[in-house]
């Protein structure tokens, strides 16, 4: 039986790699602006020329941008008049809805005109739990990569890629899965397109329209592209490329001192950092917490150590015992409002905590003294995250508000913040909304009692506001995008992430930033260690 599945699966190799040897390779590409198109990049890749079939005849393509880690090619072609796509607002694609596909499959010997399939989204993520893909079921072929997902009102909501990664996740099961297909996300498709620049159009999906209206809506600003004196097979596996990482580093987490934090080797990568057009609107965001976050980019981040908890309690009484630390009071909830009190610190900050709890009542001055005595200690380079280090570590290679999705009313079994507990306990919280859900802990919960995210951080989300390096400034115009510190701006203010055990789930998203002024100290604010490798 095993040999008649390795055949099966062989002949599908061959079938699918059958232009392996030829010149001239074939895939799918949409106009998203005028003299613009979309395609994957693996369809351009070690192309000599690139052509863009139009109904008059051909176009040559120049490649504008191509990056290999989202699978995305943008290319300037003159002299199309077709119509451009639109892409769907906001950002998000839901699980069961119907889709379409058009494009060339098989360099356009099915027919010339286009081939038109649909299907449903079946998965939200790719092959392992990739970020930054969808399943689909729609029916493609090696030649529809680069071509354009539609909703049922006509609006895109992804790019092809390709189905080689279901064979290859038969290979390892032993099983050929049916009608599983892969597409870039709509999300991914828009932060590349803001990285570039291009003014796209998009609109709010409307009344589906008939099947016959969407495919010839697809037809009028979809075409084929011939990659030229190309050697390597057209279709490559999509997972054969790197990506941003959906899982943490194989090297085991790892502790400097007997009372060092526990640290985790967070792999290198490349994400877009900051909110998703609408998401300040879904989440229902005070109007003057809003475009901080904006406009979206891309950072590329280099491998660090992070640690895997936030800074407890009990280490951060080594440090503080070791070097005579002083406190001057805390701003603790009184029932009413915040106020300064002098008789509170991070032993008492004003709740009951225990030594595997997260320091509190820290300021940005007392971690940075903190990592600096961490680092005189151990011999190593201890600091804080940077706030692109922050974001990317606490997304975990996802691309929803958190990184188990966009539901905030989920977070109790991921996070510790404003819910039911503390409605029920915390004075004053009656008057709160709260997420709807009961995460045990009225204040701040013992680190890694929630479930981590992929990179295997606890409490990135809730518990206690984290202390970043960046100094403060009021959006990312500008910004870094090395994944390095903002030393510019108000550097008197610092940024804080992450939400608290006192913040509701408006304010518990991977992008969502705050400032305090570095002498600050609140009963609702610590800070987590990174450590350069």
């Amino acid at each position: 039986m095993k040999s008649y599945f390795r055949m099966i699966v062989s002949l599908i190799m061959i079938c699918l790699g059958s232009e392996v040897a030829a010149q001239v390779s074939s895939g799918t590409a949409f106009a998203v602006a005028s003299g613009l198109l979309i395609t994957s990049h693996h369809v351009i890749n070690g192309c000599s020329s690139v052509d863009v079939i139009v109904p008059d005849g051909r176009r040559a393509g120049a490649v504008v941008d191509a990056d290999d880690l989202i699978d995305l090619a943008l290319l300037r072609v003159t002299g199309i008049q077709g119509s451009t796509a639109r892409l769907r607002r906001p950002y998000n694609v839901r699980l069961g809805e119907s889709v379409a596909v058009f494009g060339f499959p098989l360099a356009g010997s099915l027919t010339s005109g286009g081939n038109f399939t649909s299907g449903l989204v079946s998965g939200l993520r790719g092959l392992r739990d990739a970020a930054g893909e969808i399943q689909i079921t729609a029916p493609v072929q090696p030649g529809n990569s680069g071509g354009p997902v539609l909703d049922a009102s006509g609006l895109v909501i992804g790019v092809v890629q390709a189905k080689l990664d279901a064979l290859r996740s038969a290979i390892t099961t032993g099983d050929i899965p049916q009608n599983v297909n892969f597409a870039i996300s709509l999300d991914v498709l828009a932060g590349f397109l803001a990285k570039n620049k291009v003014a796209f159009r998009d609109a709010v999906s409307s009344s589906p329209v008939d099947t016959a209206r969407l495919a010839e809506l697809a037809q009028s600003f979809t075409y084929r592209v011939e990659c030229r004196g190309k050697s390597q097979q057209a279709v490559s596996p999509p997972g054969a490329k790197p990506r941003p990482p959906a899982t943490g580093s194989s090297k085991p987490a790892f502790k400097d001192c007997a009372d060092c934090p526990e640290m985790v080797v967070i792999p290198a990568g490349r994400f877009v950092m900051g909110e998703v057009p609408g998401e300040e609107e879904r989440e229902k965001v005070p109007e003057q917490f809003r475009n901080r976050s904006q406009p979206q980019f891309w950072v590329d981040v280099a491998s660090f150590s992070a640690g895997k908890f936030e800074v407890t309690r009990g280490q951060y009484r080594a440090f503080a015992q070791a070097t005579d630390r002083s406190s001057d009071g805390c701003f603790v909830w009184t029932g009413a409002k915040f106020e300064h009190d002098l008789s509170k610190d991070w032993r008492n900050p004003g709740y009951v905590q225990e030594e595997t709890h997260p320091a509190a009542c820290v300021s940005w001055n007392d971690a940075s003294a903190y990592v600096t005595w961490l680092s005189q200690k151990t011999g190593k380079n201890y600091r804080l995250l940077s706030e692109a280090e922050w974001e990317y570590a606490a997304r975990a290679g996802t691309t929803t508000t958190r990184f188990w999705g966009d539901d905030g009313n989920m977070s109790c079994g991921y996070a510790n913040g404003s819910d039911l507990t503390a409605h029920a306990q915390v004075p004053g919280f009656d008057k709160f909304v709260v997420a709807n859900c009961n995460d045990r802990y009225a204040y701040t919960a013992p680190v890694g009692s929630y479930r981590p995210n992929a990179f295997g951080l606890h409490d990135l989300l809730g518990n206690v506001w984290e202390w970043t390096q960046d100094c403060w400034n009021e959006n990312y115009s500008g910004a870094p995008a090395d994944g390095s510190a903002s030393v510019t701006g108000n550097c008197s203010q610092r940024v804080v992430r992450g939400g608290s055990w006192f913040f509701n789930p408006q304010f518990l998203r991977a992008a969502f930033r705050l400032w305090d002024s570095t002498a600050v100290r609140g009963n609702f604010g610590g800070f987590r260690v990174a450590r350069t490798d």
